[in-house]
C-alpha cells in the first residue's frame, strides 16, 4: 500500500496524481490528513510512505510544524513493520533537527512547487521505481484467511481488523491485516463452492506465498457429533462426491486429506475457557447460550448446499465418525497441499456448526457461528507463526 499523508486538499491531489503517473493502482494508494488515522494505516503495513513534514495530530487541529518529524520518531521507536520506503514532500526549507533526522533516516526530501513540474517528475520517477521492484517481486504474506459468503467475511475482517481499503491483486480484493505483527491478508471466493475457492487458493498462493492459509466460516454438523456453534477443523476432509455414478447410484471414491502433524497437534492446544470467553465476548443475548468446544474429526465437501436428511445419510456411509459437511474445505485442503511449492504452507479450516443439513435449517445462528470460527482462527494462526 502506498499512504500520503497530507492535510492541504490541493497539494494532497497532486502528490496523488504523481503517485498514480508512476503506475500505481488507484485501490493500492490512500491518502489521510493527520497523525492519528496514519498511525492507524501504518500499522496494516505500507510500502511506501509520502509525507508532509507539516501535519496536524488530529484532522481539524491546528497544523504542527513538528508532526512530520514526530511521527518519523513513533514509527522508528514503535513501528514492528517500518515502511521500507519513505520520502517527504514539503513546500517549506528543511534545516536544523528536521534536516539532521532526515539525512539520518536516508529521507528524500521533493520541494513541493505546484507551478512546478520538477517535484512531480520527481516523485513519479522514485514511486515508478519502488512500485516495477514490489510488482516484480512481492512481499510474502504470513497468513492468508479466505471465506466463501458475506457473513464470514464480514466475521474475519472484523475480527482481524482488516477495515482498511481494499488492494486488488489478480482480480481479486484483499484486505490487509497487522495482527501479532504479522502481516495477514483475507479475502472472500467469487461465489460459494470448491471451483470458486480452488481458484482463490491458487491465486492465493502464487500472490502471496503465504506461510498458513486457511478458511473461516460456517458449516453444517452432525448432531449426535456436535452441538451448535461447535468449531470443527476438518481431519482428514474430501470430496463425498468424488466417485463413481452408477444407475444413479454414487459408489464413492474419496481421497482424503489430513491436516499436517504440525497443524493437528497445535490445532488440539485451545482450551474450552478460551472458547468460552469469545462466546461471552459476542454479547447477543438474544441468542441461545451454548458452549462451544472444538471438533477436529472427518468432514468432508461436496457441490450443493445440503438439506435433505437421506443425503446426509449417504454421506456418513462414507465415514462412520464424520462431524461436518461444507462446500469449500477440500479445495482449500488439496490446493495447498498440491501447490507446487518446494516448501507448501501450513493449512486449515475451522468453521462453526450453524445446522444439521436438514430441513429445518435457518441463519439464525450464522453470525454467531462465523464470529466463534473467525476468533479460532485468528488463535490458531497465531500458535502456528509463533511456533
Amino acid at each position: 500500500m502506498y499512504l500520503i499523508i497530507e492535510d492541504a486538499g490541493p497539494k494532497a491531489a497532486d502528490i496523488r496524481k504523481a503517485v498514480s503517473a508512476a503506475g500505481v493502482p488507484d485501490q493500492l494508494v490512500t491518502t489521510v490528513p493527520d497523525v492519528v488515522l496514519a498511525k492507524d494505516q501504518l500499522k496494516r503495513g505500507v510500502t511506501c510512505l509520502v509525507l508532509d513534514l507539516q501535519i496536524p495530530n488530529r484532522h481539524g487541529d491546528r497544523t504542527s510544524e513538528a508532526g512530520g518529524v514526530t511521527l518519523l520518531r513513533w514509527i522508528s521507536r514503535h513501528l514492528k513493520s517500518k515502511p521500507p520506503h519513505i520520502i517527504a514532500v514539503t513546500a517549506y526549507d528543511v534545516a536544523g533537527e528536521t534536516s539532521n533526522l532526515l539525512n539520518t533516516l536516508g529521507i528524500p526530501v521533493v520541494p513541493y512547487a505546484p507551478s512546478s513540474a520538477d517535484w512531480s517528475d520527481f516523485l513519479t520517477g522514485y514511486v515508478r521505481r519502488i512500485h516495477a521492484q514490489t510488482a516484480t517481486s512481492q512481499p510474502s504474506i504470513d497468513a492468508v484467511v479466505l471465506t466463501a459468503v458475506d457473513v464470514e467475511m464480514y466475521q474475519v475482517r472484523r475480527v482481524f481488523g482488516a477495515d482498511g481499503a481494499a488492494e486488488r491483486h489478480a482480480g481479486t480484493q484483499w484486505f490487509r491485516s497487522n495482527v501479532f505483527g504479522k502481516q495477514i491478508v483475507v479475502a472472500q471466493a467469487s461465489q460459494m463452492g470448491m471451483p470458486a475457492t480452488a481458484t482463490l487458493v491458487a491465486k492465493a498462493i502464487s500472490t502471496w506465498r503465504p506461510k498458513v492459509i486457511c478458511c473461516s466460516g460456517i458449516c453444517a454438523g452432525y448432531s449426535d457429533k456436535v452441538a451448535l456453534g461447535d468449531i470443527v477443523v476438518p481431519d482428514p476432509c474430501w470430496d463425498y462426491g468424488s466417485g463413481k455414478l452408477e444407475n444413479s447410484v454414487l459408489k464413492p471414491d474419496p481421497r482424503p486429506i489430513p491436516l499436517q502433524e504440525v497443524v493437528r497437534t497445535t490445532a488440539k492446544g485451545i482450551h474450552r475457557d478460551q472458547i468460552r470467553s469469545w462466546t461471552d465476548e459476542f454479547g447477543d443475548s438474544s441468542r441461545e447460550r451454548t458452549n462451544p468446544q472444538l471438533s477436529l474429526g472427518p468432514a468432508c465437501s461436496g457441490a450443493a448446499v445440503v438439506a435433505d436428511k437421506d443425503l446426509v445419510t449417504d454421506i456418513r456411509n462414507q465415514s462412520r465418525k464424520i462431524v461436518g459437511i461444507d462446500m469449500e474445505n477440500y479445495a482449500l485442503y488439496y490446493g495447498a497441499s498440491n501447490s507446487g511449492r518446494e516448501r507448501a504452507p501450513l493449512f486449515f479450516s475451522a468453521k462453526a456448526v450453524v445446522d444439521y443439513a436438514d430441513k429445518d435449517k435457518d441463519d439464525n445462528f450464522q453470525q454467531f457461528g462465523a464470529y466463534i470460527a473467525a476468533r479460532y482462527t485468528k488463535w490458531l494462526i497465531g500458535e502456528l507463526l509463533e511456533s
